[in-house]
């Protein structure tokens, strides 16, 4: 899985490098660090409140999932980009 989003980030970065519209890319990037930095805390306050280590690890992975899927859409968006 890890590979998965390091190619993910280097495919992004080419994407980057080749599109016009930078600040579209930029503004796309900055929306996914803001998703993921939520998700963060709220994951950081769900582990403080949750006694059951299974629980947490649970909703660890469905916010894991959510990050990847804004990637993938965000990747998507950039393509479309790309051809605009």
């Amino acid at each position: 899985m890890l590979r998965t989003i390091i190619v993910g980030m280097c495919s992004t970065s080419s994407i980057f490098a080749q599109n016009h519209h930078w600040w579209q890319v930029l503004y796309l990037l900055l929306q996914l660090l803001r998703t993921i930095l939520g998700s963060i805390s709220s994951i950081s306050s769900m582990i403080a409140q949750s006694h059951h280590w299974w629980h947490v690890f649970y909703l660890f992975y469905i916010e894991l999932r959510t990050i990847i899927g804004g990637m993938c859409s965000t990747y998507s968006i950039i393509a479309q980009n790309h051809h605009g």
